[in-house]
């Protein structure tokens, strides 16, 4: 049987800043994953990345790589913020 793809927690679109003066659509959202932890993807909105090897492919991962990185981590201070609050309750 095929895998179950799990609904987004939280889907938003934002802008991608590939070059000074070229961005594009992107979608970003967070899945849940498991007990303990999610999965935060981005993706461009009407266009697919590249498979293969190329200029266009490595812009797209240039540019989205720290943005994931920036937003897990926010996620990251995000949650054990609310864990610490919770625990002095």
């Amino acid at each position: 049987a095929p895998a179950r793809v799990a609904p987004a927690i939280r889907r938003a679109r934002a802008r991608l800043a590939l070059h000074r003066h070229r961005a594009v659509d992107i979608e970003i959202e967070l899945v849940h994953r498991s007990g303990d932890w999610c999965e935060v993807g981005v993706r461009p909105c009407g266009r697919s990345v590249p498979v293969e090897g190329g200029p266009k492919r490595e812009r797209y991962f240039d540019g989205a790589l720290p943005l994931v990185t920036r937003l897990a981590d926010a996620l990251v201070v995000t949650v054990d913020a609310w864990t610490a609050l919770a625990l002095r309750r």
